[in-house]
């Protein structure tokens, strides 16, 4: 499990998210990533706005669906904020 990763599961774990919120979070995070096939730690605000695009008119993602992809991506950067 790669540093990233497991500070994620540690700050889910601390908030004390359910098992399925955890699961739905890393997911979308893994997905993010493997959209531009890099680690999101390298991705900026231009990615997520192409991504939000790509949600809505490649993958037909609802609107609730695409605010919980976009969570799980904030999350991480608000922890590795504070690490910084």
């Amino acid at each position: 499990m790669n540093q990233l990763r497991q500070l994620k599961l540690e700050e889910l774990h601390c908030r004390n998210f359910a098992a399925t919120t955890i699961r739905t979070y890393l997911h979308g995070v893994e997905h993010f990533s493997r959209f531009f096939r890099r680690r999101p730690d390298q991705l900026g605000p231009e990615d997520i706005r192409k991504y939000q695009a790509a949600l809505f008119t490649q993958f037909k993602f609802s609107p609730n669906t695409v605010i919980l992809r976009l969570a799980s991506r904030n999350r991480v950067d608000s922890r590795r904020a504070l690490i910084l």
